[in-house]
């Protein structure tokens, strides 16, 4: 008798086969799977939500009217006082148009999301079953985001355009330094071709007012990714040159980056680091006119959505603001402080217990009124491919960060 070859299913078949399994058996299957979740670290918690959400958005998506997208991250609940609070507790979130109510639901049942979704895990070297809880959020919080940077800057081009930011990072491609920073910071109200890019822009420091001071220390190039209105992805980074023999440490306040682990490479590692204890930091400018004074900087944050296409609204040279959709992760500013518009570029990194920094991404967007914060994660910046996904040019040659700029 020949044996029929077995056939692996897909994470989402397997799911789905442990969901239908557990109705068959009493409640202790669904009571053991939480506690094995619970038992499990923060860090492979939010792995296993951010695999199941991939593996079944298109399923949700389609199935339940409400539903945008679904990503992962942690849970969001209000207080007494109807205060919204972000809980350190990674799930699937669920990003929908409208929270329907009970009367709605009981119409239409079908339409009750999840609160946890059963799902297998490899454990102790055997596969056993855990549950995933979920949490349903409101899309249109992300919708207010907007484009808004350590020792701020201000790009100005030859039409008297002028942006406000900061800028991120030097790196090198090839044997060329060149600064890094937002393509809406260094090409002040891009175009609607869906370039973004305005070669010869001067960078100088921000002075008072709409003032600068100084001689101009950097140039926009044509080098970097594109912001395109609509629903296309973009990738807002760009390059600028900078005097080689120069040293752009004041830029930074002397921060270095750890030689031994410079920047975050992937999701997985970024859920290790902050399983350890290290701290998210975004060092916006302390010159930037739109901060009170005496804001107490770098901004703390946690954060709360993992990578995942997010709308954002950005102005455009024509004089409209419209949206645009870039892959970001999204942070929580915590103790009640908040991103400004000039923040945008502002560096994001992590600290260590020794103060030793490593580089997380580049801040590009905020809602200042929720106090998050949306960043393009340092493994995509420092990717040659992210910026030929949307059609941008790059200099020829390796791309790595400097851990001392």
């Amino acid at each position: 008798m020949t044996r029929a070859p077995r056939v692996d299913k897909r994470p989402s078949e397997r799911s789905r086969d442990w969901e239908e399994r557990s109705v068959a058996t009493d409640e202790s299957l669904i009571l053991e799977a939480r506690v094995r979740w619970s038992q499990l670290g923060a860090a492979r918690q939010l792995d296993l939500a951010n695999c199941l959400a991939l593996c079944r958005q298109v399923e949700y998506a389609r199935g339940f009217k409400q539903v945008v997208s679904v990503t992962a991250g942690l849970r969001r609940r209000n207080d007494s006082a109807g205060v919204e609070h972000l809980h350190n507790e990674p799930c699937i979130v669920f990003l929908v148009k409208r929270k329907l109510s009970e009367d709605q639901l009981a119409r239409s049942p079908g339409q009750r999301l999840p609160r946890e979704i059963l799902t297998p895990a490899l454990i102790d070297g055997r596969e056993q079953v855990v549950v995933v809880p979920t949490d349903v959020q409101h899309h249109k919080r992300i919708l207010a985001a907007r484009a808004q940077a350590l020792t701020g800057i201000q790009a100005q081009d030859a039409d008297g355009r002028w942006a406000r930011g900061a800028l991120t990072w030097i790196i090198a491609v090839g044997n060329t330094k060149y600064g890094l920073a937002p393509v809406h910071v260094l090409s002040p109200l891009p175009s609607l071709d869906g370039v973004g890019r305005r070669p010869g822009a001067q960078e100088k420091l921000q002075g008072p007012g709409h003032s600068t001071t100084g001689n101009a220390f950097a140039q926009s190039t044509g080098f970097g990714g594109r912001v395109i209105p609509g629903g296309a992805l973009s990738f807002d980074a760009q390059l600028a040159t900078i005097n080689q023999a120069a040293s752009y440490g004041f830029l930074y306040g002397g921060m270095q980056l750890s030689n031994t682990l410079p920047w975050v490479q992937s999701e997985q590692m970024l859920n290790q680091l902050l399983a350890s204890g290290q701290s998210l930091e975004i060092f916006a400018p302390a010159n930037n006119r739109n901060r009170p004074a005496g804001s107490m900087l770098p901004l703390q944050a946690a954060r709360s959505l993992v990578e995942h296409p997010m709308p954002l609204a950005y102005d455009f040279g024509d004089g409209t603001r419209r949206g645009i959709t870039h892959s970001v992760i999204e942070l929580q500013v915590r103790f009640g402080d908040r991103t400004y518009p000039g923040d945008s570029g502002a560096p994001v990194v992590l600290r260590d217990a020794n103060d030793q920094f490593t580089f997380v991404g580049m801040h590009i967007a905020g809602d200042g009124t929720r106090q998050v914060s949306y960043i393009v994660p340092a493994w995509r910046l420092l990717a040659l491919g992210s910026y030929a996904s949307v059609g941008g040019a790059m200099p020829t040659g390796p791309m790595r960060l400097l851990t001392r700029p």
